[in-house]
């Protein structure tokens, strides 16, 4: 990591905790046992899945959720059903 973004990591970091724990805390009503779901989560080959789709996101220029690729266009954020 470069240096002078330890500040923006840090961030990072807080977020995925605070995201994970509010998935562990909705486990139990989407039917999922919150400790298996931990489990999974840390598993090296979910991590890996993870960082596989990251990298393509981030090739293909996708920063964020949802992003949808039409013909040969990138088309960020949502769509309504007229596109």
């Amino acid at each position: 990591m470069a240096q002078y973004k330890f500040t923006e990591y840090f961030e990072q970091e807080v977020l995925r905790k605070r995201r994970n724990r509010r998935r562990l805390k909705m486990a139990p009503y989407k039917n999922l046992c919150a400790k298996r779901l931990e489990a999974d989560m840390a598993s090296p080959k979910w991590q890996a899945v993870i960082a596989k789709n990251r990298a393509l996101a981030r090739e293909l220029g996708i920063s964020g959720t949802p992003g949808f690729i039409v013909g040969n266009e990138l088309v960020p954020g949502w769509l309504d059903l007229n596109g």
